[in-house]
């Protein structure tokens, strides 16, 4: 097994459904994601496989990407504004949309990986001045989980500079999209950006805390014994 820690950088997102029916409007309906913490792959303009749903993202004015079965392929997640600098790269799928910057994550897995398979959630210290971390754990069902979905998005040893990100969505925002460079099963720590001034550092730390707080309010099974995770240093 190895710790997610290792392996993830700190680069730190509808259901929409029209009908004609007598040329009246219906309304967009919308599916939203989970309350809570949920993990997806970001579409990236590096891979080749990507193109037709960033196509299809590109042209679609609403949240919700599908494919010709209705099924849903695709969202626009909103990025959150503390972590914005850390998704300024030419590999991700940017767009703004009424004023809110949001990133194309992809829904054709079939991992389904969501923070109701967490045991364990804490505050976990980062870098000196550079992160700012929440260490998990998951039961077995959802080590198992995350296994299969970073296996099925590792880099080509052929390609080795083609890396996916995975995206880290909570409460139906992006907050981080560390890169996969490994398979991950059980354990790991979210790093987020601290910014670059003490207010910075300030907000993050405090958005750190307050998503803590909402985690554990949602996932009561994962409030832990008093306890820090500590990054090598």
């Amino acid at each position: 097994m190895v710790p997610m820690k290792h392996i993830l950088c700190p680069t730190f997102i509808v259901l929409l459904l029209v009908h004609c029916v007598q040329a009246a409007e219906v309304p967009e309906v919308k599916a939203e994601e989970p309350e809570g913490l949920t993990f997806r792959i970001l579409a990236s303009r590096a891979y080749p496989q990507d193109e037709d749903i960033i196509q299809k993202g590109v042209a679609e004015p609403g949240r919700d990407i599908r494919d010709q079965n209705g099924r849903i392929i695709a969202r626009w997640i909103p990025i959150v504004d503390s972590q914005k600098p850390s998704f300024e790269r030419p590999d991700m799928v940017i767009r703004e949309r009424e004023k809110t910057l949001e990133a194309l994550v992809k829904y054709d897995d079939s991992a389904d990986l969501t923070g109701e398979y967490l045991t364990r959630i804490a505050r976990a210290e980062g870098r000196p001045g550079s992160t700012i971390g929440i260490a998990f754990d998951f039961n077995a069902i959802g080590a198992n989980k995350f296994a299969r979905l970073t296996s099925a998005n590792l880099p080509d040893p052929a390609q080795i500079r083609l890396r996916r990100h995975l995206g880290v969505i909570i409460n139906n925002q992006l907050y981080s999209a560390p890169t996969i460079m490994a398979r991950i099963q059980g354990s790991g720590i979210l790093e987020f950006s601290a910014g670059h001034t003490e207010a910075e550092r300030q907000k993050v730390n405090q958005e750190v805390d307050d998503l803590i707080e909402v985690l554990h309010t949602r996932y009561p099974q994962t409030k832990p014994s008093i306890r820090t995770w500590l990054f090598p240093r």
